[in-house]
């Protein structure tokens, strides 16, 4: 499994919608992207804390933000889709 998919905050409007985490969590399983120990949470506070997470990787204090930090331009994604994710 890939550790990008092992631990997923849901943040925003949409992910307080009753049962979210675990819809996301059983769609992710079922089309055999995730193995078993993937985990879904919702966030404390869904309105600001996508805010707030972002304001701390930009001033460095996200432990490991290097390990995950990867950005993808418009061409390559149009290129080679999710797969410029995958890990190997």
């Amino acid at each position: 499994d890939s550790d990008l998919l092992r631990s997923i905050l849901l943040t925003g409007g949409s992910s307080r919608f009753q049962g979210m985490p675990q819809r996301l969590q059983r769609e992710l399983r079922e089309r055999g992207r995730v193995g078993p120990q993937i985990n879904v949470l919702g966030s404390a506070d869904a309105t600001l804390d996508a805010w707030r997470g972002a304001a701390d990787y930009s001033r460095g204090l996200v432990e490991n933000a290097g390990r995950f930090a990867h950005f993808v331009d418009r061409a390559t994604w149009e290129e080679v889709g999710e797969n410029c994710y995958s890990e190997g």
